[in-house]
């Protein structure tokens, strides 16, 4: 009888350290998953920055010479 639940103890700690260790592997693979979709994401909002900030660079330099881009500038207080 002692040795019916011994091995009943031995299996029960298996399946719980089989449990326990897919549960991490689950929290890892979120997480690690998370981290790969996001970096496309944020390169994207880098460049997209960029392009905006030489677009409005452009502008400045066209409304130098442009007074109603000048005063639609100033307006939206992009100068």
């Amino acid at each position: 009888m002692r040795e019916e639940f011994r091995s009943l103890r031995s299996d029960s700690n298996t399946m719980f350290s089989v449990l326990i260790g897919g549960m991490l592997t689950i929290v890892f693979l979120i997480f690690w998953d998370r981290r790969t979709f996001l970096r496309p994401v944020v390169n994207e909002l880098e460049s997209t920055a960029k392009e905006t900030k030489a677009i409005v660079n452009v502008l400045r330099d066209f409304a130098k010479q442009e007074p109603k881009m000048f005063e639609a500038m100033k307006k939206e207080t992009l100068l």
